[in-house]
């Protein structure tokens, strides 16, 4: 399994749950309730299945090194029809964001990538994985600006991104510790109990 299609699991997991319960619901076979909801709507459905065939249509873009392309078919879950914000459509636009961003800064375009993580943040806002993942796209790309401005010779500039990256990285490190905390009550090893 590609990277990218790694990080998408967690909602391919959320989609697997509730598709297997629509389908214990129509054949009658007990099922345990799925993860987000006992109601399924549809078109919560319609916009998991659709969000995950755009990833996989994008993995197939990316491979042929055709980055407009994937691009573009991942903008069909960003800027296509959705369903109301909810948790767990927040979560999907915001790792469809840092995905865009990904392939923006690979394509040379920084500026574009940053606003992307920027659309992401504004989805993800409370700790979580996605959240974290955003900032560590984030600092990817100042990574990235950093090599390029430094090969054109701009020391400057690339000093200066390079505390991007680092201030970026710190972030990821926070947020996603700050949700490990969250999830299993301990900071640091676990088992420590120790506050964030």
């Amino acid at each position: 399994m590609p990277m990218r299609s790694a990080r998408f699991a967690p909602v391919v997991v959320a989609l697997a749950a509730i598709l297997s319960a629509c389908r214990a619901e129509s054949t009658g076979e007990h099922q345990p309730p799925p993860l987000a909801s006992s109601v399924v709507n549809p078109v919560m459905h319609a916009f998991l299945s659709k969000a995950r065939a755009a990833h996989h249509r994008a993995d197939i873009a990316e491979k042929d090194h055709d980055l407009k392309t994937a691009i573009v078919v991942l903008r069909e879950v960003t800027e296509g029809s959705r369903p109301p914000l909810t948790p767990e459509v927040r979560e999907v636009l915001a790792d469809t964001h840092a995905r865009i961003a990904e392939l923006r800064a690979k394509d040379g375009d920084f500026d574009g990538a940053k606003r992307e993580v920027s659309l992401g943040l504004d989805l993800a806002t409370e700790p979580s994985s996605f959240r974290g993942h955003l900032f560590e796209v984030e600092g990817v790309i100042e990574q990235e600006l950093m090599a390029d401005l430094d090969k054109r010779g701009d020391s400057t500039g690339a000093a200066a991104a390079k505390e991007r990256a680092k201030t970026a990285f710190d972030q990821a490190i926070s947020t996603q510790e700050e949700t490990i905390y969250r999830a299993i009550g301990t900071a640091g090893p676990i088992g420590s109990g120790a506050p964030p």
